[in-house]
């Protein structure tokens, strides 16, 4: 969509298990600082990735759920419809981790 009126965003990333509750995460400006949000463009697309930060042990489903919020205020922004938070429809399979020597 086109640029939050000149706010500079921060977005969230959040894996949710199964319980609810966070599993990973990771927060950032986007394209690491790059492209504040202020300067978005109506339809553009930028590749953002976010590496998450694992917060706990945990091995089963889990979806993928993000944002965007005011890192001044912590106020979190709503998409049209309602709601903070984008969920992706895709169902994540989390498996055990293996250390190899």
């Amino acid at each position: 969509e086109a640029g939050a009126a000149g706010a500079d965003l921060t977005i969230f990333t959040h894996l949710i298990g199964e319980d609810g509750k966070i599993v990973a995460q990771h927060d950032g400006k986007p394209v690491g600082g790059l492209r504040p949000t202020g300067g978005w463009l109506a339809g553009e697309i930028l590749v953002d990735p976010h590496v998450l930060t694992w917060q706990r042990e945990y091995v089963g489903p889990a979806t993928l759920r993000l944002g965007l919020y005011d890192a001044t205020t912590g106020a979190r922004v709503s998409w049209d419809g309602g709601g903070d938070t984008f969920t992706l429809n895709e169902m994540l399979e989390v498996g055990a981790r293996v250390n190899v020597s």
